[in-house]
C-alpha cells in the first residue's frame, strides 16, 4: 500500500513537471515569435492605437488564457485559488506597499546620486496601458502565480525562487534584442537589476502567501522607472 502511494506520488510529479516544461518551451517560443517578428510588424505597418491594442489582447492570449486552461483542464484546480488571487488580500497590499517603498527608495536615490532628479510624467499610452496597468497582471501570472509555484512544487523554494527569477530574466531578452539592448557592459547591469527584482517578487509572494502583492508592487515598480 505504501509503495502504490509512493509510485502515484513520484509519477503525478513527473506528469506535471513534464506538463510545466513543455509549457515554458512553447511559452517562449511563441512570445519570441511575437516580439521578434509580429510585433515588430505591427509596429511598423499600423497605426500606434491598433498597435497598443493588439499588444495587449495577444499578451492576455498569450500570458493569462493558457494558464488558466491549464490549471482549469489539466490540473484541475480552481485558477483563481491556486494563482493566490482570492485570500490574503488584504496582507498582499500590505506586503506590496512595502515592497513598492524599497522600489522607490532605492530609485529615486540612485537617480538623485547619478545627478538626473527630474520627474518625467508625460507617459505614451503604450507604457501607460501595458508597461504599467497590465503589466503587473501578466507577468506575475505566468512567473510567480504560476511557475513560481509549479517548479516549488518539486524543489525547494530557493530552487524554485532561482529558477523562475531567470526566466523571468531571460523572456526580456527578445524584447530588448529588439530594442538594441543586448549589449555589454548594458546587458549585465539590467540583467542584475531584473533578476534581483523578480527574487523580491518571489521573496514578497512566499511571505504574503498572495498574488496581490506581486501585481501591485510589480506595477508600482514599472511606474517609477516611467518617470525617472
Amino acid at each position: 500500500m505504501v509503495q502504490e502511494v509512493v509510485k502515484f506520488i513520484i509519477n503525478n510529479k513527473r506528469k506535471n513537471l513534464g506538463g510545466v516544461l513543455t509549457y515554458i518551451v512553447l511559452f517562449f517560443i511563441v512570445w519570441t515569435i511575437y516580439e521578434v517578428e509580429i510585433a515588430t510588424f505591427i509596429k511598423d505597418n499600423y497605426s500606434t492605437n491598433i498597435y497598443i491594442i493588439s499588444r495587449l489582447l495577444i499578451k492576455v492570449l498569450v500570458w493569462i488564457f493558457p494558464v488558466f486552461l491549464y490549471l482549469k483542464f489539466y490540473d484541475k484546480v480552481n485558477p483563481l485559488s491556486y494563482l493566490k488571487l482570492k485570500d490574503n488580500t488584504k496582507r498582499g497590499l500590505v506586503g506590496a506597499i512595502m515592497l513598492s517603498l524599497l522600489f522607490a527608495i532605492y530609485n529615486f536615490s540612485r537617480v538623485y546620486f547619478m545627478g538626473n532628479s527630474k520627474l518625467d510624467l508625460n507617459l505614451n499610452m503604450n507604457t501607460l496601458i501595458n508597461g504599467i496597468v497590465f503589466v503587473g497582471f501578466t507577468e506575475e501570472i505566468v512567473f510567480r502565480g504560476f511557475l513560481l509555484k509549479k517548479i516549488w512544487n518539486n524543489s525547494s523554494f530557493r530552487k524554485a525562487m532561482l529558477i523562475s527569477s531567470l526566466l523571468f530574466l531571460f523572456i526580456h531578452y527578445p524584447a530588448w534584442f529588439i530594442k538594441g539592448k543586448l549589449i555589454f557592459p548594458n546587458l549585465i547591469f539590467s540583467s542584475i537589476y531584473v533578476f534581483g527584482f523578480a527574487i523580491l517578487e518571489a521573496y514578497i509572494f512566499k511571505k504574503t502567501n498572495s498574488l496581490w502583492a506581486c501585481i501591485v508592487s510589480h506595477s508600482v515598480h514599472n511606474f517609477i522607472l516611467s518617470i525617472l
